[in-house]
């Protein structure tokens, strides 16, 4: 009998185990969402401004964050369109971690998560000129999306 009844309930255990829990959000692609910011002009209620001012070049950022674990975010960046930026991140308990990532970039804050965004500058060479590409600021940074591939082919 009790074969048996294991043999009615085990679709039963394998739908559940398979499904989603009940109330969890799905992971939206955080591409084609900063694109559907930008194309309805929201992306400006997500971006974080530089605090205070930069250099005269505006290559150099400083981003205060307070809370979600980091305190700030500097960047020293090149002058050109696919140049890098060393950043630098102190993390709300005092550590700090470096990493280089390429420069015009934007930040934001999403679900109290931090992330670079990058996109094309320029010419796009047959690329979409809409496309994103999106890493979350941890550490090491994680890329979340990537619509752009490889930068080196627009260069």
């Amino acid at each position: 009998m009790y074969k048996a009844l294991g043999w009615m309930l085990a679709p039963l255990l394998a739908a559940c185990a398979s499904s989603a829990p009940a109330g969890a959000p799905a992971r939206p692609d955080l591409c084609a969402q900063v694109r559907a910011w930008k194309a309805a002009g929201d992306y400006d209620r997500h971006r974080i401004a530089p605090s205070g001012g930069s250099d005269e070049g505006g290559l150099n950022y400083r981003f205060d964050l307070k809370g979600h674990g980091l305190k700030s975010v500097s960047a020293q960046c090149g002058a050109g369109s696919y140049s890098e930026c060393e950043f630098e991140v102190e993390r709300a308990d005092g550590g700090r971690y470096a990493f280089t990532e390429l420069s015009r970039f934007g930040l934001i804050r999403v679900q109290g998560r931090h992330y670079l965004v990058y996109g094309i500058v320029g010419d796009s060479k047959g690329k979409d000129p809409k496309a994103q590409r999106v890493v979350e600021l941890a550490d090491p940074p994680k890329p979340v999306c990537d619509q752009i591939g490889d930068y080196a082919d627009l260069m």
